[in-house]
């Protein structure tokens, strides 16, 4: 797990390790990075690596669960200034835009090309728990189902996000959109929240 501290210096001394880690991504096979190897791309010592991070996908976790809370937190804070009922696809939306940035996919293209699609699986339903504590559900599902429930959903559109990505996001958020209509029924926001 990853346990960067709340202050400038181990926030700055973690991206340094992300950017090192990346860089190392694309010259070299995933599973030969070592932490020194890191190290040494990074400028970062050992123990300010073990400081942060357990281990090495503990980076990409991070880096990946940080974007995920930009995300939600970022659709959240959309949704507060506007007034009035809202497009049943503004998530949706707000969502595709977001990764459409090759800054923001980046972390996400990297993990496909590693095959870590386990960590994007966990932090997309780790994030969803922001939009719930946030917004009240649609309807009474009891926690004991919830899970089961949001596993099937992630499970599903992770696959949708993953392909969009491995395919250069070809389709425009409005093309994602309607193709998640036609698969999923009127309600694709459902996939989300």
């Amino acid at each position: 797990m990853y346990h960067i501290k709340n202050d400038k210096r181990a926030q700055k001394s973690a991206e340094l390790i992300y950017d090192g880690l990346s860089d190392l991504i694309e010259k070299k096979s995933y599973d030969m990075i070592t932490i020194t190897d890191i190290q040494k791309a990074s400028g970062v010592g050992r123990a300010t690596f073990y400081r942060s991070f357990d281990n090495i996908n503990d980076v990409l976790y991070w880096q990946c669960a940080l974007h995920y809370q930009e995300v939600m937190t970022g659709y959240l804070r959309e949704k507060e200034k506007h007034e009035g009922p809202e497009d049943p696809y503004a998530f949706l939306t707000f969502f595709f835009s977001y990764w459409m940035h090759d800054e923001n996919s980046r972390i996400l293209e990297q993990l496909i090309k590693i095959g870590h699609y386990d960590i994007i699986y966990r932090c997309h339903f780790d994030s969803t728990l922001i939009i719930r504590n946030a917004v009240p559900p649609k309807n009474a599902m009891t926690e004991k189902y919830y899970t089961y429930y949001m596993s099937g959903l992630i499970g599903a559109f992770v696959g949708f996000l993953i392909t969009w990505i491995e395919n250069k996001k070809q389709l425009s958020t409005d093309e994602l959109i309607g193709l998640l209509r036609s698969v999923q029924g009127e309600d694709a926001s459902a996939l989300f929240l």
